[in-house]
């Protein structure tokens, strides 16, 4: 018999170079799309509670060369909830330290007359109010913490109704 010689070409392994015929295409690399963006990892080590606390976000964000987002996110993931400008709330998230210190006005309506009282068995008290302006039918119970602009009212019913206690 005869031995035949094979003609199968040796398959190259991608660690070794295809012979070059001198006029090859660029390879196309296939993986990742996402691999067009460069990744940057930050060294957070510096992140700490009290560099955090005494500096701006700004100084943050020029420090790792990130977006804002990006740096409350490495504060957020570190348990810092506060830099020398923002502060994080877990239910309304991060928040300058000057809109954190506001307080929500709220209209605070002229009251008539107090009208009524109820103790609930916790203890818990609430006045009927007349509202000036209003009639009878609009009247509400509010709680004590409502009524820190009327507490003369309160008095004067407290006065008028000791007698009947």
């Amino acid at each position: 018999m005869a031995q035949h010689e094979s003609h199968v070409e040796k398959s190259h392994m991608p660690h070794e170079r295809a012979p070059s015929s001198g006029k090859e295409k660029p390879r196309l690399r296939l993986g990742n799309p996402a691999s067009k963006y460069r990744q940057v990892h930050h060294d957070y080590t510096w992140l700490v509670e009290s560099t955090a606390k005494s500096h701006t976000l700004k100084e943050i964000i020029r420090h790792f060369k990130c977006t804002e987002q990006g740096a409350k996110n490495a504060m957020s993931r570190r348990g810092i909830t506060e830099c020398k400008d923002w502060i994080h709330d877990k239910n309304a998230g991060w928040k300058t330290r000057e809109a954190a210190n506001q307080v929500k006005i709220t209209k605070e309506y002229p009251v008539s007359a107090i009208v009524g009282k109820r103790v609930f068995d916790d203890g818990a008290v609430q006045y009927k109010v007349l509202w000036q302006g209003h009639g009878d039918e609009q009247t509400t119970w509010e709680p004590v913490s409502h009524l820190h602009h009327c507490q003369q009212a309160v008095a004067e019913y407290e006065k008028e109704h000791q007698a009947c206690a």
